[in-house]
């Protein structure tokens, strides 16, 4: 919910829903970072604190993905783009066949205005899940980014053959024709 939340520019209520991963996991609910954050209460939570337990976390299971993916999520949150490119990074070495983790990789790539390795992470998450929309479609976007719109168009068309309900993407593909 973090990573939908954060997809979505939602980002108090994406670290709400990070601070509950914390809060609810049995390996870091303990932790007394988690516990003095409970005590000031629900979404309000403050960024470096939720941060900070998150590395807390990421010190104790330095293998855990989720933990290293929830690290990406909050530099991405803060713009830092090559910090959640680092992140998502050191989870894909742990998890090498994880394609949303492709995906968010390619994304932090993207954002910092690396196109065509953008593409290669999103290529890499569609080899593992061939019907993945959102990979599709954040090729579009990169491809659309290079002012190569008849590929972004085909990406676009693609993914709304997989899902036409798009209305998003329905707006990107009107914008690569024009």
């Amino acid at each position: 919910m973090g990573v939908s939340c954060t997809n979505e520019l939602d980002e108090r209520v994406a670290q709400g829903y990070l601070h509950d991963f914390l809060k609810y996991h049995p390996d870091y609910s303990q932790m007394p970072l988690v516990l003095e954050m409970e005590a000031t209460g629900g979404l309000l939570v403050d960024y470096d604190k939720l941060r900070t337990a998150f590395e807390e976390a990421h010190r104790l299971k330095p293998q855990d993905t989720q933990v290293l993916l929830a690290l990406g999520v909050l530099k991405f949150i803060q713009r830092d783009f090559v910090g959640a490119r680092n992140y998502f990074g050191i989870a894909i070495r742990e998890n090498p066949t994880d394609h949303s983790l492709w995906n968010k990789f390619g994304a932090a790539m993207s954002n910092n205005l690396d196109i065509k390795k953008a593409i290669e992470a999103y290529e890499l998450a569609l080899d593992l899940r061939p019907n993945y929309v959102r990979s599709i479609v954040n090729i579009g976007l990169a491809f659309n980014n290079l002012a190569d719109f008849k590929s972004a168009a085909t990406h676009f068309m693609n993914a709304l053959i997989l899902n036409p309900k798009l209305d998003h993407v329905w707006i990107y593909l009107r914008s690569a024709f024009i």
